[in-house]
């Protein structure tokens, strides 16, 4: 066991799971546990969790990491406003229901993928953009906004709801 898989396991993550979703780590030195997710990183990803950010084909665009230590997050060079965490693994079963869930981080998505709720994606921030939105329209029909009960994820609601209304979407 290493710090990095402690830490996972602490924030309530199966082996199943840190492998569906291909989580892996940079250590102190900067190796990367997974040799693709190297070129995406530099010396701020060092010693933190790392998060693939894949798109629906499942090719790998970019990495987001954690600091086990501090609170702190570092992302490679990507447009967030493209893409949705997890799609890549969740779009079938969120083809199947029609349904799908929106949460605004990665530990979000992954605590519901780990207590069943396989049909959820995480916007990659606190916005979601008209992009990301018709890009989860082709593959449901209903959408649940599942954003943090803080001020910023209020109105992080409140901004999808308007989109979602105003582009006619059932929510």
């Amino acid at each position: 066991m290493s710090k990095y898989t402690d830490y996972l396991y602490s924030r309530g993550l199966s082996d199943q799971t840190i492998k569906d979703f291909g989580i892996g780590y940079c250590d102190t030195s900067g190796k990367c546990s997974h040799q693709d997710y190297a070129p995406l990183t530099d010396f701020r990803f060092r010693d933190t969790v790392l998060f693939p950010i894949k798109n629906v084909y499942n090719q790998l665009i970019a990495v987001a990491s954690r600091s086990v230590d501090v609170k702190r997050y570092v992302h490679s060079k990507y447009t967030k406003s493209r893409h949705l965490f997890g799609l890549n693994v969740t779009y079938e079963e969120i083809l199947k229901t029609r349904k799908v869930f929106i949460v605004e981080g990665n530990f979000d998505l992954l605590t519901l993928y780990e207590n069943g709720i396989k049909n959820a994606v995480a916007m990659l921030g606190s916005k979601l953009s008209l992009e990301q939105l018709s890009l989860l329209i082709r593959f449901a029909d209903e959408i649940v906004i599942a954003t943090d009960g803080d001020q910023p994820g209020q109105d992080c609601a409140k901004k999808i709801t308007a989109m979602l209304i105003e582009n006619g979407v059932a929510f």
